[in-house]
């Protein structure tokens, strides 16, 4: 068993903050090793996120993915109006909800099913994060 982090920050900091920025600069390359599930998180992160996005080769049908050129205009952080914390994280790193999306969208569970199937997944993040003090 691992020893238990002493603390969430990195012992060297400046590395850690160069990391960040340049992550947050080149997240195109991020989001296309994402397969599109990590939307930049700024405008100008991807500068070409609208071509990224419509011409897609997986897309079925060509295209598709165009509607989420402007999702940050009408889309919001998970938690929102609270904030975000570290059980969030962990189901945004998991991609549980664009999973459950899927899994509803392409017929392979029904919604109900798909919510289901996503809450119970979830569930134990959630008691495992409160366990730890951390939400």
């Amino acid at each position: 068993m691992r020893a238990p982090r002493t603390s969430w920050f990195s012992r060297k900091a400046d590395l850690a903050r160069q990391f960040l920025v340049d992550l947050a600069l080149g997240y195109r390359e991020a989001f296309l090793r994402s397969d599109f599930y990590k939307m930049p998180p700024f405008p100008g992160a991807a500068p070409d996120l609208g071509d990224l996005l419509v011409k897609d080769v997986r897309a079925e049908p060509p295209g598709k993915y165009g509607v989420l050129i402007d999702a940050s205009a009408w889309s919001t952080n998970l938690g929102h109006p609270g904030h975000a914390n570290a059980a969030v994280g962990e189901v945004l790193n998991r991609h549980l909800i664009p999973k459950m999306f899927a899994a509803a969208a392409r017929g392979e569970r029904t919604p109900e099913q798909a919510v289901a199937e996503a809450e119970a997944e979830m569930r134990p993040i959630f008691e495992q994060w409160r366990e730890r003090g951390k939400i």
